[in-house]
């Protein structure tokens, strides 16, 4: 496979590991109707649940993760400790845990940004105001995310913590976040925290959702291992469409042949994006996918990883 481009843009974002996996954002087919949602994944150490007043899109995903890019600037981002010094701390924490649930805990981080400045990581070059009025709408569809967790290594649960992220609104206009724990971990990079780390400059080349969900799942997949091997994975094309329509199994015959023809299609714009081959090999149900990462590792990433994932099983969540 010959090099597509000499140079890789890097503008990347870190993704909790069971958040990139969880069936949480979604092809909203309906922007005006949305149906509430309850996501629970379960993992080797514990389980995480969110309950979704609306259900999130692959827009809120897409603002999660300029959220987490912005989060690479240490000068403006710091822990939201249990005792917060500034009033603006006090407050982020007070709605993040209102019924002081972790107590001593640290749940999440402090990023301190505007509404222009998220657009333009989003790939909006000239952010207008309906750039911004959409943020703003899934600003408040993220906050109003209910997430309960379980941590068994850590001896951690609590439930009906509000706020998948939550916000203030400055003196200055500019933006106040907060996010959850499991964000905050992975953007700091934390030691034994599993992430992905999601190219923006890629996700921003793809044009639609499906495109967009395919990317963020295989670079979730490659990079979910303990070691990295520069040989390609193998995946059925049936076992990665249940990956990016989390309701697949429901599908008719008629649909699951559609929604292989648009995935096939997804595919084809992955393998046009610098570093990236995805071919596809056979005919329906019988069709194997073949995914390679040629970017070179980075030394965030571990050595290296199994190379094929026929049956679409999953690595544990997080080990000692």
């Amino acid at each position: 496979m010959t090099e597509k481009k000499k140079t890789a843009k890097k503008s990347e974002a870190k993704l909790d590991m069971e958040i990139a996996f969880s069936p949480l954002f979604y092809t909203v087919k309906d922007e005006k109707r949305r149906p509430n949602a309850l996501i629970r994944r379960e993992h080797a150490n514990g389980w995480i649940e969110f309950r979704c007043f609306e259900r999130l899109s692959i827009f809120d995903e897409s603002v999660v993760l300029a959220l987490m890019f912005i989060a690479n600037d240490k000068e403006r981002t710091r822990y939201l400790t249990p005792s917060p010094k500034s009033d603006l701390g006090k407050d982020l924490r007070k709605i993040m845990d209102p019924e002081n649930e972790l107590k001593g805990q640290t749940i999440g981080m402090l990023i301190d940004t505007d509404l222009n400045e998220i657009a333009r990581v989003m790939g909006y070059k000239k952010p207008s105001k309906s750039n911004r009025d959409f943020i703003k709408d899934s600003m408040k569809r993220l906050g109003a995310v209910t997430v309960s967790e379980r941590i068994n290594s850590e001896n951690v649960e609590y439930g009906g913590m509000p706020g998948f992220i939550r916000y203030k609104i400055k003196d200055d206009g500019r933006l106040a976040f907060a996010v959850m724990r499991r964000l905050a971990m992975a953007a700091f990079g934390e030691k034994g925290w599993k992430f992905a780390l999601v190219n923006l400059d890629e996700r921003n080349d793809l044009k639609g959702d499906i495109s967009k969900t395919l990317h963020k799942w295989l670079v979730t997949w490659i990079f979910d291992s303990k070691k990295r091997k520069k040989e390609p994975r193998f995946i059925s094309l049936d076992k990665l469409a249940g990956h990016v329509w989390h309701d697949w199994e429901s599908y008719t015959p008629g649909g699951k042949r559609c929604s292989r023809k648009k995935l096939r299609e997804a595919l084809l714009h992955v393998n046009s994006l610098p570093f990236w081959s995805a071919t596809v090999e056979g005919e329906g149900s019988m069709a194997i996918v073949r995914i390679e990462r040629l970017e070179p590792k980075t030394t965030t990433l571990e050595e290296a990883s199994e190379t094929s994932d026929l049956d679409g099983e999953l690595p544990p969540y997080l080990k000692d």
